[in-house]
């Protein structure tokens, strides 16, 4: 809502007594406000994807079945998403790893 706003089509002072006086006006994000939410975007979706990981490799049983290389491939793997945060070119550029197959 811009009070300067020369167009009639709608009355700015029926919008204003209608939505109240007490908002702030819009201040944009700074250069900081914006990559720490990419930051916390790119670790929410790593996150995502260790909770997805462990639902496979927490089952006692699913892991004892395993063979030691399998085991050793999901560790790596894990490993690799708690490191995504350490990558060059975080959060802008992630290379996510490759999730083994079960």
């Amino acid at each position: 809502l811009d009070t300067a706003d020369t167009d009639m089509t709608i009355d700015n002072d029926a919008l204003l007594a209608l939505i109240g006086d007490d908002k702030e006006a819009y201040v944009a994000p700074t250069a900081e406000e914006l990559v720490a939410e990419k930051e916390e975007e790119v670790r929410r979706d790593r996150n995502y994807q260790l909770s997805v990981m462990d639902q496979t490799v927490s089952n006692p049983l699913r892991w004892a079945a395993m063979s030691s290389e399998k085991q050793n491939e999901w560790t790596v793997y894990r490993q690799a998403l708690l490191d995504v945060p350490q990558q060059s070119g975080f959060p802008d550029t992630v290379t996510w790893p490759k999730i083994p197959d079960v």
